[in-house]
């Protein structure tokens, strides 16, 4: 056999071995992703920390949503600062715990106050219809022509 003919062979064994070898690496998993927490929705949320080995200089994170929910139900604020990298660590239970009795007494406060505008025979404020308005005119300043 001809040298050019051997040398095509070899390139063509070496491609398809390249190619096998990628189509393996690809469809396993490189890292493990860790579960950090669930949260009191049912969300289940994952990090892959980064590897700067790799030139992965940021973690991965995102949110599996319980069965039933989609993407579009809401994320505690919390974890939302989370996942989108604004927090460096994962909120604690107790942190949770502490933001949702400060949300739970503002709204019994606002209930309370609705309670005593109501009380009171308040109604609520009521929007003023503009027409369409002209330039402002002052007073200090005259108008008319200028000399200059």
């Amino acid at each position: 056999m001809e040298r050019w003919l051997l040398e095509l062979v070899a390139q063509s064994k070496e491609e398809t071995r390249r190619r096998v070898k990628s189509q393996v690496g690809s469809s396993r998993a490189r890292t493990r992703e860790r579960k950090q927490a669930k949260d009191y929705l049912g969300n289940t949320y994952f990090e892959i920390p980064p590897n700067p080995s790799l030139g992965k200089r940021k973690a991965t994170r995102w949110y599996d949503p319980p069965k039933g929910k989609d993407f579009n139900d809401p994320v505690p604020p919390e974890w939302e600062a989370w996942l989108r990298q604004r927090r460096n660590e994962p909120p604690t239970k107790e942190e949770i715990e502490y933001n949702l009795a400060i949300i739970k007494l503002k709204q019994e406060n606002a209930a309370k106050i609705e309670a005593k505008r109501i009380a009171e025979g308040g109604s609520l404020p009521t929007q003023q219809e503009k027409g369409i308005e002209t330039f402002p005119v002052y007073a200090e300043f005259k108008s008319g022509k200028y000399k200059i």
